[in-house]
């Protein structure tokens, strides 16, 4: 598999081909299963539903228009690396579960325990294990990593201006989400989205591949899934918890900046740690 064409702008080319196959895999393939298949499954499956075609069309896209696989898409390095996307996956995870807890202990009537049966919980959770990490799997692909690639090629650098221009076409998809239209202030959801995509970007491309992004990205999203979401969320879910506080809140930038510097604290740590061997061997 070769990481990028002789020619980057036949390269290029087929990047852009990729995008917009996928996006209407998403868009018009992805609407129509919602349409056949909505009304007869489970609210979060339905709601993934887009997603099962969006990841679709990125595999066909890999085999067959850009010819190489996922890691080479994904990394500068030779293969996936584990540790930056599991640690940028738990350090998100463990600080967004830390602010649950405060939350809950400083206002209990805010955070409140969802009641329900074994037999539906762990089934949902097990489903959500697979399902999320699909959904946001082909968003950072199509959203984040085949753009990026899209304007650095295959040597990823930091760039501030990269970073904000990823921040807008990750935002600009989610303008329709529920969390936008009925949020309590809707400057704040957009630039908490816009936020959240600049810095994982920026993390990303100082780590020399897209692992922090997809970890971090993966945990958001099972945090609301599985353990605290809100009333009209984008991804309805059977979740342990409940929150009365809707999206657009200070206190949810506040929550989104320290995770996410947790997240650069730790990975950072790590990536030096790693040049410093590599610089030993």
């Amino acid at each position: 598999m070769k990481r990028i064409e002789s020619d980057p702008a036949q390269w290029r080319a087929r990047l852009l081909f990729t995008m917009v196959f996928s996006l209407a895999c998403w868009l018009v393939l992805g609407l129509n299963l919602v349409r056949l298949l909505g009304s007869w499954t489970p609210p979060y499956i339905a709601a993934n539903l887009p997603f099962f075609a969006m990841a679709a069309g990125l595999l066909l896209s890999l085999r067959f228009i850009l010819h190489t696989d996922l890691s080479t898409i994904m990394t500068d390095h030779r293969r996936i690396r584990q540790k930056p996307l599991w640690l940028g996956f738990g350090a998100y995870l463990a600080t967004h579960l830390l602010f649950l807890l405060a939350t809950a202990m400083a206002d209990p009537g805010l955070i409140i325990y969802n009641p329900g049966p074994l037999a539906t919980r762990i089934p949902f959770i097990v489903a959500a294990l697979i399902i999320t990490p699909i959904q946001t799997t082909s968003e950072e692909l199509l959203f984040r990593i085949l753009p990026v690639r899209f304007i650095q090629g295959s040597s990823l650098k930091p760039s501030a201006l990269v970073s904000l221009v990823s921040a807008a076409l990750f935002t600009l998809p989610h303008l329709s989400n529920q969390e936008v239209t009925q949020g309590s202030n809707r400057t704040i959801v957009l630039l908490y989205y816009a936020i959240f995509a600049a810095t994982i970007t920026y993390l990303s491309l100082r780590n020399g591949g897209f692992e922090v992004a997809v970890g971090v990205h993966a945990a958001n999203n099972l945090f609301v899934a599985i353990f605290a979401n809100y009333s009209n969320s984008s991804l309805p879910s059977h979740s342990l918890f409940f929150s009365h506080r809707l999206p657009g809140s200070a206190a949810d930038l506040v929550q989104l900046i320290i995770s996410l510097a947790v997240v650069a604290l730790v990975t950072g740590r790590e990536r030096e740690a790693s040049e410093c061997k590599g610089d030993a061997s």
